[in-house]
């Protein structure tokens, strides 16, 4: 199977500080596109592009700091979104159910 070695490669030539700053660069750049996008200024296609620039970011900050404990923490997260969303989901049912009779 193939394995995407970008993130690798990019702290491995620019070096992790500097790839820790282009992270920030990146989301800064999202948090403002996405600002942008609420005031109709921008379209989806510059909040998509921001979004994978976002991306490959991370995942060289997955590298720099553990991939395995980085998805361990994302499956964690995950995990207890869903659940929470479950509970949410039931509570709107019997909410709803109690309008309705």
């Amino acid at each position: 199977m193939y394995k995407d070695d970008t993130g690798k490669h990019a702290v491995q030539w620019y070096g992790q500080e500097n790839q820790e700053m282009q992270a920030m660069e990146e989301m800064g750049e999202l948090i403002t596109a996405l600002s942008h996008k609420r005031r109709g200024r921008i379209d989806n296609e510059s909040v998509c592009e921001e979004i994978a620039d976002v991306l490959l970011a991370l995942e060289s900050l997955k590298f720099s700091f553990g991939e395995d404990k980085v998805n361990e923490y994302l499956a964690m997260k995950k995990q207890r979104l869903m659940i929470r969303i479950g509970v949410e989901m039931a509570a709107k049912t019997e909410r709803e159910r109690g309008n309705t009779e």
